[in-house]
């Protein structure tokens, strides 16, 4: 069996884990994998945002929907990864150049790079995970009336 490399795998990003704490019960387990899944749903989200060709036409419709407590979380992060974009060039011109692998493997390598984990896991901390699965659920709604996601 020959190991292969999947190219379209997002870099996870964990969730914060409970801290001194050193029995855990099943509900926070599953509360856990909730966190899990509605912070994966929500970096989809963020993929579907960046992947287009005019970002910021998208970061502006899904921003209201951020509860208001947690703007300036969602800002720094949103920031973090415009520039990380920008770094990028534009999706046409890398999928000209090297194809959809490239684009869609460049893109999961921001997510380990620099200030990117620590202020996804600050959004993270700050949502609870119904207001992260609300969120990831109304920013894909907003992006589909949009057309901007892939």
């Amino acid at each position: 069996m020959q190991p292969t490399l999947d190219l379209f795998t997002q870099a996870a990003v964990p969730v914060p884990t409970l801290r001194n704490s050193r029995r855990v019960n099943s509900s926070v387990r599953a509360s856990g994998a909730d966190k899990q899944r509605a912070a994966a749903a929500l970096q989809a989200v963020l993929s579907d945002i960046f992947l287009n060709e005019e970002p910021a036409r998208a970061l502006l419709a899904v921003a209201p929907l951020v509860p208001a407590a947690h703007q300036g979380a969602w800002h720094l992060l949103a920031h973090t990864l415009l520039a990380r974009r920008l770094e990028l060039g534009s999706p046409s011109q890398l999928q000209r150049a090297a194809g959809a692998h490239t684009l869609a493997w460049a893109w999961a390598r921001q997510w380990e790079q620099g200030a990117v984990p620590k202020r996804w896991q600050r959004l993270l901390t700050a949502l609870s995970t119904r207001q992260c699965s609300q969120l990831a659920q109304r920013a894909a709604d907003c992006l589909r009336r949009l057309g901007a996601v892939h």
